[in-house]
C-alpha cells in the first residue's frame, strides 16, 4: 500500500517511488510477451468468470516494434524530438457512444486562446522525446490561467514519471495521470531542486471527437483552455511558408501537442495538398517560438489525427486539501476488467489500514465510458480479505458524463480509527463498455514497476462474491484511491472556513434540467476574522467561467472584492435558477494575499451540481 501524508512546506523528492514508498522490483519475466495475457479468460472459484480488457491495438504495434528493437527515440527528418507512444488502454468504443452536449451553446467559426491570456510562453523540448510532457503542462497551465501563471517542470515529470520508458524516450497522457494523480506533482520548474509539489490534480478529462465538426473539443477548449492530443508527424505534410499541416496517411502516431483554438474558415489552399474542404485546428507545439507561427500551426480538420485522443487536465487544487492519500495503483489506469458473460456492470474494492485518526473527505478513481454511473461504498472495520464485511459508513451514488480520471469529495466526511482496516468499494456501469473496473497491472516493457500484494484488491460481478486480484495469479490492483484530512475542517474555530451549498446539500448534487437550484454562501472567519483578502466567488460551466462581482454573476474569473473578512451566518443565497444540462462546480474562496489574485494562504469549499436531462 502507498500512503503519503505531505509536509506542505518541505516535501522534498527524488525519485517519486522512492518518495511514495512505490516497491519497484522489475518483473521482466511476467510474460514473454506480457500483453498476450490479457486476452486469457481467468475463471473464478465462485463460478463465473472475468477478463481484461483487450489491448489498445497501437499499443500491440509499438510493442512489437520494441520488442524487435526497431523503436527508438523519435525524431523527425529535419531533426526535431517526438515521442509519443501508445498506452494500452482502448478507447475507440466512446467515439461511439452518444453524448449529451448543451445544444444551446454557439461555436465561433475562429477561436484562439492565444487572445484570451490563457496560455502561458511557447516552451522548447529541446533534443528530448518529451513532447507528451509539454503537452501535459500546455493544458494545465491554460486551465489555471488568467488568474494563476504556472510553468510546471517537464522535465521532472520526464525523470520521475516510473515507467519503463527511459527519460526522453517516449510518453503519453496516462502516464502523466499517473504522476499527478499519486501527488508526484506538478513541481515548479524553478523549484526542481526543492520539488515541492504546487497543485493536487483532481481531474482529466478524454474529450471525444466527432469528425469534421469537433463540438466536443470545442466546448473543452473554450470552457478549459488549451486541451492535449496526439498527432503523427511527418515532415512531408508540412509547409513551412504557412505554418500549415495536413496528413492523410496511415502511419503511425508519434508527437503529442495541444489545441488552443480554431477557424472554420481555413482555406484549404494553405496545404500543401489540399484537404477535401476548409478548417483548421490552432496547434501549439513545443520546439520553441522560433519555429512554425511563433511556435504554433494550423492543422487541418481532414488530417488522419485531428481531434485524436484528446485530454483536457482541466481540475487543480492546493496541495494542502488534503493530508493523506491511499492508493495501491501509482501507475494508474493499465486496463480493465470485466465479467463473464459480458456486463457493462462491475464492482472493485481495495481494503485499507488507516494510518491516522484523519477522516475520509474523497475518493478517485477513472471512468472508462461516458455517463458512467457509479456508487461508493465505504466501510470500516472490515475483516482482511472481506471487502463488504464490517460498518456501513456511507453509500454514495452519481454520474460522471465524462471520461477519464475523476475525485468525487463525500458528502459527510468518515471517521478512520488508526491501524484499523476500511474498505472502499465502488460499483461501476459503463454504458456501451464491458470492462467497467479499472486497474494497474505490471506489463512487460511499460509498467514493469506495477507491483501488488495479497489482501489489497477484489473483483466481483454481483457485488458480493468477491475475487482477490491482487495476488500472483492475476497480479493486478484496482485503480481506486482515498483521500483524508482535509486541510480547513468545519468547525476548527482557529480556521477560516468557508462553507457552499447546493439546494442545502455538500459534496456533489444530480438534479433534472429545469429545477431550480440553490446556491448558498456562509463564512466563519476564524482567526482570520477583521484581515483585508480576497473574495471569490465563482462557478465553472460548460459555456466557460463565470464570478460574482458588483455587476452579478459575469464571464471570467475575478475577485468580488479586496475587504476584510467578517462573519455570514445565516447562509447567504448567491445563485437561484435553474442550469442547463451538464456539469458544474460552485467555488467559495478567501485568500490572506490581497493582491486580486488567487494565490494562498487560501481557504475554499466547493460544491459540484450534474444537471441531467
Amino acid at each position: 500500500m502507498i500512503i503519503q501524508r505531505h509536509t506542505i512546506h518541505n516535501a522534498g523528492k527524488s525519485n517519486p517511488f522512492v518518495k511514495a514508498g512505490v516497491r519497484s522490483s522489475y518483473r521482466g519475466s511476467f510474460f514473454r510477451y506480457g500483453y498476450l495475457a490479457l486476452f486469457i479468460l481467468l475463471f473464478t472459484a465462485s463460478g463465473f468468470c472475468f477478463e481484461f480488457a483487450p489491448l489498445n491495438p497501437d499499443f500491440t504495434s509499438y510493442l512489437d516494434s520494441f520488442i524487435s528493437a526497431r523503436e527508438q527515440i523519435q525524431m523527425t527528418e529535419t531533426g526535431h524530438p517526438l515521442g509519443h507512444i501508445p498506452s494500452p488502454v482502448d478507447l475507440s468504443h466512446v467515439d461511439r457512444l452518444q453524448r449529451h452536449l448543451d445544444q444551446s451553446v454557439q461555436y465561433p467559426a475562429q477561436y484562439d486562446l492565444r487572445t484570451t491570456g490563457k496560455l502561458t510562453p511557447v516552451r522548447d523540448q529541446g533534443s528530448c522525446g518529451d513532447c507528451w510532457a509539454f503537452a501535459t503542462y500546455s493544458s494545465l497551465e491554460s486551465y489555471l490561467l488568467p488568474s494563476e501563471n504556472w510553468d510546471f517542470s517537464e522535465q521532472d515529470l520526464n525523470i520521475n514519471h516510473g515507467f519503463d520508458s527511459p527519460p526522453c524516450n517516449g510518453g503519453n497522457s496516462y502516464m502523466s495521470m499517473a504522476y499527478l494523480s499519486r501527488y508526484s506533482g506538478p513541481i515548479k520548474e524553478a523549484d526542481a531542486s526543492a520539488a515541492q509539489v504546487q497543485k493536487h490534480i483532481q481531474r482529466v478529462e478524454f474529450i471525444p471527437r466527432t469528425k469534421y465538426t469537433f463540438d466536443e473539443i470545442k466546448q473543452a477548449v473554450m470552457t478549459f483552455g488549451a486541451v492535449d492530443t496526439s498527432i503523427g508527424w511527418y515532415d512531408s505534410a508540412y509547409k513551412s511558408s504557412n505554418s500549415s499541416y495536413y496528413y492523410n496517411g496511415s502511419g503511425k502516431t508519434n508527437h503529442d501537442v495541444a489545441i488552443v483554438g480554431w477557424d472554420d474558415t481555413y482555406s484549404k489552399s494553405n496545404f500543401i495538398t489540399a484537404p477535401p474542404n476548409d478548417g483548421a485546428f490552432i496547434i501549439r507545439n513545443s520546439w520553441g517560438a522560433a519555429w512554425g507561427e511563433g511556435g504554433y500551426f494550423y492543422m487541418s480538420y481532414y488530417d488522419t489525427y485531428a481531434g485524436n485522443n484528446c485530454w483536457a487536465f482541466d481540475n487543480a487544487e492546493s496541495p494542502t486539501n488534503f493530508s493523506t492519500i491511499y492508493q495501491y495503483d501509482p501507475l494508474g489506469w493499465i486496463s480493465s476488467l470485466g465479467a463473464k458473460p459480458s456486463s457493462t456492470t462491475g464492482w472493485g474494492a481495495n481494503i485499507f489500514t488507516a494510518t491516522s485518526s484523519d477522516p475520509l473527505k474523497a475518493v478517485s478513481f477513472y471512468a472508462g465510458s461516458s455517463n458512467t454511473t457509479y456508487e461508493i461504498d465505504i466501510y470500516s472495520g472490515v475483516t482482511a480479505g472481506m471487502p463488504t464485511s464490517g460498518t456501513l459508513e456511507i453509500t454514495q451514488p452519481g454520474t460522471l458524463s465524462s471520461v477519464g480520471y475523476v475525485t468525487i469529495p463525500l458528502n459527510q466526511p468518515v471517521s478512520m480509527t488508526s491501524g484499523t482496516l476500511f474498505s472502499v468499494v465502488v460499483k461501476f456501469v459503463t454504458p456501451g463498455y464491458n470492462y467497467p473496473v479499472p486497474i494497474e497491472k505490471p506489463m512487460a516493457n511499460y509498467s514493469s514497476n506495477a507491483s501488488y500484494n495479497p489482501g489489497e484488491s477484489f473483483f466481483s460481478s454481483n457485488g458480493q462474491s468477491w475475487n482477490e486480484i491482487s495476488n500472483s495469479t492475476y497480479k493486478s490492483n484496482v485503480c481506486i484511491k482515498a483521500f483524508a484530512g482535509q486541510a480547513n475542517i468545519a468547525g476548527q474555530i482557529d480556521n477560516c472556513t468557508p462553507d457552499i451549498k447546493a439546494n442545502g446539500q455538500d459534496g456533489q448534487i444530480t438534479i433534472s434540467s429545469g429545477t431550480p437550484v440553490s446556491i448558498t454562501a456562509s463564512l466563519a472567519p476564524g482567526k482570520e476574522n477583521g484581515k483585508l483578502a480576497d473574495w471569490w466567488l465563482a462557478y465553472s460551466s460548460p459555456a466557460g467561467w463565470y464570478s460574482l462581482n458588483s455587476n452579478g454573476w459575469t464571464p471570467g474569473i475575478d475577485p468580488l472584492t479586496q475587504y476584510p473578512l467578517f462573519s455570514i451566518s445565516p447562509p447567504v443565497e448567491i445563485y437561484s435558477s435553474s442550469l442547463p444540462v451538464g456539469d458544474y462546480v460552485f467555488y467559495f474562496a478567501v485568500d490572506m494575499n490581497p493582491n486580486g489574485i488567487l494565490d494562498s494562504p487560501l481557504y475554499y469549499d466547493f460544491v459540484q451540481v450534474h444537471v441531467v436531462k
